[in-house]
């Protein structure tokens, strides 16, 4: 039971936006008598997984989709793989070629939710909303509006069909607080955040994200701004993740580029030149 409540803070905190918090919370063994059951296990790793997309961590969501595998967990490890995929068509052709899952109804629904999302990302919008009705239907009827928000991205194709086939009652009812709830959250895979869809900027406001920022002009790597702040990489990556958000932007040049134009570097923008020389080092 603590290992659970652990789990579940875990998740709390990463709804919230408190990375940092959620990652000394999962770096933790669990406090259970060995050997932990592996249903514990698997959730200690979604939760990982989670976490490790939320902070763009590539390596840290491959080595929990391996886990999940090794727990027999095949369609969790799938939804991670498709979470990673710069190919939304790659991603949803992996996920069609699923057996017919043997998994628990949130999962089932964070799948059928994840495949739509990709319809919609890959431009097959027929298919998304031939789809739509049951999913809202298979959601509504288990209160899976939490899974919904996080599996489906904020595409202005699926928006615009969330808000065609909601009204009163029932999953059309329930539509439009998918609706609202999907507008809120944003895309659930960074990566999936097309430019039909632009959060609007915030500005970073703790100074150490600022400091990031700063650092981050200077073009060094994770770990030199690590070294540069004597802090670790994964807590640069973790304020990074937090910039980017507040920024509405997905990379590193984006992000200068934004943060010159908001003052938030002490240098005015100026647009590149052609040939001017290409900002490197890590998105």
């Amino acid at each position: 039971m603590v290992a659970l409540g652990t789990l579940l803070r875990a998740e709390l905190l990463i709804e919230a936006g408190r990375l940092h918090d959620a990652g000394r919370l999962l770096a933790a063994p669990p406090a259970v008598v060995p050997p932990v059951p592996p249903h514990v296990l698997g959730l200690a790793s979604r939760a990982r997984a989670r976490l490790a997309s939320e902070t763009g961590d590539d390596r840290g969501a491959l080595r929990e989709a391996a886990v999940l595998r090794d727990l027999g967990l095949d369609v969790e490890a799938a939804l991670v793989d498709a979470g990673r995929d710069d190919d939304p068509a790659r991603a949803l052709a992996a996920l069609d070629r699923l057996p017919d899952p043997a998994a628990d109804l949130v999962t089932r629904t964070a799948l059928e939710a994840t495949r739509v999302g990709l319809m919609f990302r890959t431009g097959d919008a027929a298919r998304g909303r031939s789809a739509l009705p049951g999913l809202l239907a298979t959601a509504a009827t288990h209160g899976h509006l939490r899974t919904l928000a996080r599996a489906l991205p904020a595409d202005a194709g699926l928006l615009a069909a969330l808000a065609a086939y909601a009204g009163p009652g029932g999953s059309r009812s329930f539509a439009r607080r998918t609706l609202e709830a999907v507008r809120r959250r944003g895309c659930p895979a960074r990566r999936w955040c097309g430019r039909s869809f632009r959060p609007r900027p915030r500005r970073p406001s703790p100074p150490r994200e600022l400091e990031v920022l700063h650092q981050l002009a200077l073009g060094g790597s994770y770990a030199d701004i690590a070294g540069a702040l004597f802090v670790t990489e994964n807590t640069v990556k973790t304020h990074l993740a937090s910039v980017y958000r507040k920024l509405g932007v997905t990379r590193r040049a984006h992000a200068l580029r934004v943060g010159r134009e908001r003052g938030l570097l002490g240098v005015p923008y100026q647009p590149a030149s052609a040939d001017a020389p290409v900002v490197t080092g890590a998105d």
